[in-house]
């Protein structure tokens, strides 16, 4: 790094000249430097990574997410200890899950509807198999659960309500072993 003054450019000029120096500013001084060059080494752990993050915003972006499921994950979002979007949630679990060599499973244009004491809940899912539904209280107590499947790539399960119970959130899981597959939070009132 050297420090620099020019009469041509200014007392504090700034930017990168011919792609080799960069001038700037350091503690109010001007400085040039050589220009780093960034360092990719586009591994094949790197290139794995890349594409998971690719496939996993095509997939929040997927022509079957609704809003609603969009909503699901900004309430799931919200209940977390960090402030974030649903969109930063859902690519932050699904994430994880990769990292953990999960296969990854997605569950989408889900439904719930609340009718005297059943809660109904249906939707879609990327992989038939074993799923599991659970009603929780808005303060996040478990009410009840029920074990159901995804078959033919929807689902549509009834889950019975203490009576008395009236609103609350619901959250589906795909319960397969080395598969991971979750959703966002869908409220019912």
């Amino acid at each position: 790094m050297a420090r620099h003054e020019s009469i041509v450019l200014g007392p504090h000029p700034r930017g990168t000249i011919g792609g080799q120096i960069t001038l700037s500013v350091w503690k109010g001084i001007g400085v040039a430097k050589i220009r780093p060059v960034p360092s990719n080494p586009n591994t094949a752990s790197q290139q794995s990574q890349r594409n998971n993050f690719k496939s996993l915003v095509n997939e929040w972006h997927h022509e079957d997410r609704t809003a609603t499921d969009k909503e699901a994950w900004d309430y799931r979002a919200s209940k977390g200890s960090r402030p974030m979007s649903g969109f930063n949630n859902f690519i932050g679990v699904y994430r994880t899950a990769f990292k953990n060599g999960k296969t990854l499973d997605f569950l989408r244009g889900i439904s719930v509807s609340l009718s005297g004491t059943t809660l109904s809940v249906t939707g879609k899912g990327s992989y038939d198999g074993a799923i599991k539904v659970y009603a929780f209280t808005p303060s996040g107590a478990l009410i009840t659960s029920a074990d159901d499947s995804v078959s033919g790539g929807t689902f549509d399960v009834d889950l019975t309500l203490p009576s008395g119970i009236t609103t609350g959130y619901v959250l589906v899981e795909y319960n397969v072993t080395n598969h991971f597959g979750t959703s966002g939070y869908y409220k019912f009132d």
